[in-house]
């Protein structure tokens, strides 16, 4: 497979043509997340053409905690995660062939659909990489893409021993990095489009990754715990939990590595040294999965199975927060001082100030 431009509307097309924005609104059925890093309970769908693209709906909470959410009309499946975009925007995916552009104000709009029938995407994950653009995989096809901010989508061949495309983020070295759960590996892809990839002698999984305030890259192993190598790749160290349940990952203000562990409901700090610490989410079965760092100098995450999203300070104590629907997947701080979040199960996207 060679680089391929591809433009904004059409699925076929491959020529210069002008990419432009379009409002939410096609009707596109896709296929719900699978594994863990999307899954949640079933709930009933809310209709976002009551309130149209971009509604906002506020919701009462302690006067210092004011939420507001966003619906999609039409979405092409559930929003999954969400990043901010080098333009200061908040950009998100919904495990379709679109990708979607939120202003801080809340105005939505949408890019695509790419791919074509024979040669679907579907984007989950994604990350502002260090060249400017965003830069999204595809957990179910094994495909990396890098996108501006004017539309330019432009899919990336990767080798046959690359890591699972299943979570992508940028590392202190000037490149990205991406693994998933297929594979005991993880890889390195400079913003040319090089791939190198490391193979984990243990034969762990590596499944979602984080540049770590250390230097090293971080990645959590499915079954396992957590683990840390240099960008050159070595200096590999792993470290078990007592139970392998590390689901996201996320660098700390702290100086140190959260993770979610999403069948115990808890939330795991680890230092640069290795020294881990579990603290209990007060909602039992509340299946955290999205975390981030946020602007307030906390740690935030979202509750798969609960209608909450969750702070938890550097000390570990854990404040819950309700929102409209159950089902926060992404979570994302913002250039606003806002934490922004997806709802799955609402069609929507939301934020809260801390």
């Amino acid at each position: 497979m060679s680089l391929a431009d591809v433009a904004i509307e059409g699925r076929v097309d491959r020529d210069d043509a002008e990419p432009t924005a379009t409002d939410a609104g096609a009707d596109v059925a896709a296929a719900d997340q699978a594994s863990d890093r999307g899954a949640v309970a079933d709930a009933d769908s809310i209709d976002a053409s009551a309130d149209g693209d971009g509604a906002a709906t506020d919701v009462t909470l302690p006067p210092a905690h004011p939420t507001r959410e966003f619906f999609l009309a039409e979405p092409s499946g559930r929003p999954l995660w969400i990043a901010v975009g080098p333009d200061g925007n908040m950009w998100f995916t919904d495990n379709g062939p679109f990708i979607w552009r939120i202003t801080l104000a809340g105005q939505i709009s949408k890019f695509g659909p790419f791919g074509t029938d024979d040669d679907p995407i579907s984007f989950g994950d994604l990350t502002t990489g260090p060249d400017g653009n965003l830069w999204l995989v595809d957990p179910s096809r094994q495909k990396i893409a890098r996108f501006t901010t004017a539309g330019a989508l432009t899919v990336l061949p990767l080798p046959i021993d690359a890591a699972w495309t299943e979570s992508i983020a940028s590392g202190p070295d000037g490149n990205l990095w991406f693994a998933g759960r297929n594979g005991s590996a993880i890889s390195r892809i400079t913003p040319a489009g090089l791939v190198i990839t490391f193979q984990l002698p243990s034969g762990n999984t590596a499944y979602d990754v984080t540049g770590g305030p250390d230097g090293n890259i971080w990645f959590t192993e499915t079954g396992h715990g957590v683990a840390h190598i240099t960008p050159n790749g070595d200096g590999l160290v792993e470290i078990a939990f007592p139970i392998g349940d590390s689901n996201q990952i996320a660098a700390g203000p702290d100086g140190n590595i959260w993770v979610t562990e999403i069948v115990l409901a808890r939330i795991a700090r680890i230092t640069p040294a290795g020294e881990l610490t579990e603290f209990t989410i007060p909602t039992s079965g509340s299946r955290p999965i999205g975390i981030a760092a946020g602007p307030d100098g906390n740690v935030w995450f979202g509750e798969g199975r609960a209608a909450n999203i969750g702070r938890i300070t550097p000390l570990g104590d854990i404040t819950e927060f309700p929102v409209p629907q159950i089902g926060v997947r992404g979570v994302s701080a913002g250039p606003d001082g806002n934490v922004w979040f997806t709802l799955g199960d609402g069609a929507s996207v939301g934020y809260i100030t801390p």
